[in-house]
């Protein structure tokens, strides 16, 4: 049993003694045992949120269609310019939102119909999307863009590195919207 003992107070004359204070805390202790015991049973754990990655095949026989393939470069802020292709270059969109990552890979995912189911064939449209972000973009676009991949069901997509190419492309970009207005 759990005491907790106190000395008892009164004058040195005797006139009037206090008893001692008694308290039992066995009740006390089982209680704060039991709250320990809940919180510890109820606490949830929190899943690490990662994002499932499939490699393509080890020997390097992996073809790729250039009309497939959408790049997205982020450029400051919350600004990106993605265009279509590899060598022969589309200019599509830049943006300042990131609402606008969803749109812009929905409407890359239902370009072509019918979409790939979980076989691939030439007949089927399946986009590869490349993510390239440059040194002053924000990593959150990064993410932003992945998780908006991840909620349309994009299949196949691809981290590189902002490369001279690119520069050009962002310059004549640029340059003719700059011609339009």
């Amino acid at each position: 049993m759990a005491e907790v003992n106190g000395k008892s107070t009164g004058f040195s004359s005797g006139l009037s003694k206090r008893k001692p204070i008694k308290m039992d805390m066995t009740a006390l202790v089982d209680v704060a045992f039991l709250l320990l015991t809940f919180f510890v049973l109820t606490a949830t754990i929190q899943e690490q949120n990662l994002i499932r990655m499939t490699l393509p095949a080890a020997d390097g026989t992996t073809e790729i269609v250039e009309d497939k393939v959408l790049t997205i470069v982020f450029c400051e802020k919350y600004s990106f310019i993605s265009y279509r292709g590899i060598t022969n270059v589309t200019l599509q969109k830049e943006a300042a939102a990131p609402e606008v990552f969803g749109r812009v890979i929905q409407t890359h995912l239902n370009l072509f119909a019918p979409r790939c189911g979980a076989e691939v064939s030439r007949s089927c449209w399946d986009p590869v999307f490349v993510l390239k972000p440059r040194k002053e973009s924000r990593y959150q676009n990064l993410i932003d863009c992945l998780d908006e991949l991840s909620i349309y069901g994009a299949r196949k997509y691809a981290l590189g590195e902002f490369e001279p190419e690119d520069s050009l492309f962002i310059a004549k970009f640029t340059a003719n919207s700059l011609q339009t207005m």
